[in-house]
């Protein structure tokens, strides 16, 4: 095996950016963030991203790019298309290796040992991590999924916002920010803004939702909503096989601060997903660690 001196970037790639560490003899002396580096959604703007985010890297501390090895996971590398427009990725780098990103997430929740894990941030999913094994049960993107995530919460927003706007449905505190936030209240000129659906732009607006808690019964109930898809997953999960159970992730934060007692069955991560994408890289390139 090589030795565990051998400088591997770790990449954690998401629908809202792409953040790269570097660890030298075992430990990370530094990270920099690019933007989103979701490969389904766009492979090309995904690809930019990690190599901007390792060259990056590679020129603040004298690498050379062709001598480098990257490992991460990336959000919608559990599609077949993605998975194919990576294995056909002529990359630049000495080794690389990529993952979904939920998969590196449970790699650093246990430090590598058995789990369940949510991940909560742009997407949504929930990944067991079982005597090397991997299951995920979700995160089947913010059209079909991702139920509690950031886009997700977006998109919930949006649906009222369009309903207000046509008279369907009476106006709130939160309905107004979104509108303020949004730039307008005519429904055809909000289509015209979010029809593509892109999952980053929808969970732009999840921030609106959390800074009306308390105060907006509309906000309430989209949160509650939220609460009540990551305790059925929970169950679920634990009704299967009875593990540890992580989440994380930048909108698990935001759930976190509304200090909702049934959140406290998960346990916060040992590690974040940039470790475990650098142990997920020791793996997949004969590092001895």
């Amino acid at each position: 095996m090589a030795s565990n001196y051998s400088p591997v970037i770790a990449i954690d790639g998401g629908g809202t950016s792409c953040d790269a560490a570097l660890f030298i003899h075992d430990k990370c002396v530094d990270k920099v963030v690019t933007g989103p580096a979701n490969i389904h959604v766009d492979a090309t703007r995904a690809k930019h991203n990690i190599v901007a985010a390792v060259t990056e890297l590679i020129t603040r501390h004298d690498l050379e790019l062709e001598k480098v090895m990257v490992a991460g996971g990336c959000a919608g590398m559990g599609i077949a298309q993605a998975q194919h427009e990576i294995e056909q990725w002529q990359h630049p780098f000495a080794q690389f290796a990529l993952t979904t990103d939920a998969h590196v997430a449970a790699m650093g929740a246990n430090l590598g040992a058995n789990c369940h894990t949510l991940i909560v941030g742009t997407g949504s999913c929930a990944l067991t991590l079982h005597q090397g094994r991997l299951k995920q049960t979700g995160g089947h993107g913010c059209l079909l999924g991702d139920d509690a995530s950031g886009a997700w919460l977006g998109q919930e927003l949006l649906r009222y916002c369009l309903l207000a706007s046509d008279g369907l449905t009476d106006s709130s505190e939160l309905i107004e920010a979104g509108f303020d936030f949004i730039g307008t209240r005519i429904s055809a000129e909000i289509v015209g803004q979010y029809h593509s659906l892109d999952s980053a732009l929808l969970a732009s607006l999840a921030p609106i939702v959390f800074e009306h808690i308390g105060d907006d019964e509309l906000a309430n109930h989209i949160v509650a909503q939220g609460v009540d898809y990551l305790m059925h997953l929970q169950a679920h999960l634990q009704s299967q096989i009875e593990l540890p159970c992580f989440a994380y992730g930048g909108i698990w934060q935001a759930y976190q601060k509304c200090e909702i007692q049934d959140l406290n069955v998960f346990q916060t991560p040992k590690s974040d997903p940039l470790y475990g994408a650098y142990l997920f890289g020791l793996s997949e390139f004969g590092i001895d660690s």
